[in-house]
């Protein structure tokens, strides 16, 4: 009838809905005071001149970056400088797809330390509820770290799926000889974890 036909006219809306259509390659550099959008990696790396997004941390980095982003790593050692223990050098929640991966890697092959003194990981893919599948830190790469110094495990991979942690060198110092700290635990429902060296 027409007044179905109007209700129905009525109901459809329009929603305008933002997809970025492009990847992003991204610095950190932990030389830099601040924050900048004009990154050059020539020479030892700068704020000026150049066309690339960098940071000053890993978390600001995973906290902007998106499906097929790649974030490369200048030297340097990366920790946390908040005191509480579940404030992370690198935590990890957004997600890539299988054709457009998050990438975190060291530039050039650099020295690039992510200290997890004091902290319970170092590094934490994914979300810490016990959920068949959050949605947070799939299909990640992690690749040319030096990983160490946790309380509970360098690495946790929680809920997540289809991570990669590739060419890296994870371990504990000081180790005591009565810690239990592990170098990667994959648990709550993650799957197809690949662990390459």
């Amino acid at each position: 009838t027409d007044s179905d036909s109007a209700n129905q006219k009525s109901s459809n809306k329009t929603i305008d809905v933002w997809v970025r259509d492009f990847v992003e390659t991204m610095y950190v550099d932990g030389d830099l005071g601040t924050d900048c959008l004009t990154y050059t990696p020539a020479g030892g790396g700068s704020c000026s001149g150049g066309s690339f997004k960098a940071y000053n941390t890993l978390q600001e980095a995973a906290n902007n970056v998106s499906s097929g982003d790649t974030v490369l790593v200048r030297e340097g050692t990366y920790n946390s400088t908040s005191g509480a223990s579940s404030v992370l050098p690198l935590r990890i929640t957004r997600s890539g797809t299988p054709s457009q991966r998050i990438t975190f890697k060291n530039y050039n092959n650099e020295n690039v330390v992510v200290d997890g003194t004091e902290k319970y990981e170092a590094i934490h893919i994914g979300t810490d509820d016990n959920l068949i599948d959050s949605g947070a830190g799939h299909y990640v790469t992690i690749d040319g770290f030096r990983i160490r110094s946790a309380i509970n495990q360098m690495v946790l991979i929680s809920n997540a799926k289809n991570t990669i942690i590739r060419n890296n060198r994870i371990w504990n110092e000081p180790f005591n000889g009565t810690q239990q700290t592990r170098g990667v635990l994959i648990r709550h429902g993650s799957s197809d974890t690949v662990i390459e060296y």
